[in-house]
């Protein structure tokens, strides 16, 4: 798709269904290159908080966008290209559910080997 502002709605729900689908495969994925963070020098209460200010930031924004702002292709996902707010915020979702899924297997496993 040359422009973000062109395309069909069909194939913008595919390309969003086709993320969420990758979601459910037991597949490690990389992360966007620049997102890799050492995890041991974060300090969890400042990325709570961070977390918290950015949900209701992110509320607020997603509040005001209509529904032809909220359905048209702007964001550029670096797996499948051009899609949705809506569709990259049903990603999210199910890439949060992932990911809590592994923290729950990791932390069974931990009270197995104690």
């Amino acid at each position: 798709m040359d422009s973000p502002l062109k395309g069909s709605g069909l194939i913008v729900s595919i390309k969003g269904l086709i993320l969420r689908l990758s979601q459910k495969l037991p597949l490690k994925y990389k992360t966007n290159p620049g997102l890799e963070e050492d995890s041991n020098s974060v300090n969890y209460q400042y990325v709570k908080a961070k977390w918290t200010e950015t949900r209701e930031k992110m509320k607020v924004m997603l509040n005001r966008l209509s529904e032809e702002q909220l359905n048209t292709p702007v964001y550029k996902n670096y797996a499948v290209g051009y899609i949705s707010i809506a569709e990259q915020m049903k990603f999210l979702l199910v890439h949060l559910q992932r990911h809590i899924k592994q923290i729950d297997k990791t932390f069974k496993k931990m009270k197995y080997e104690n």
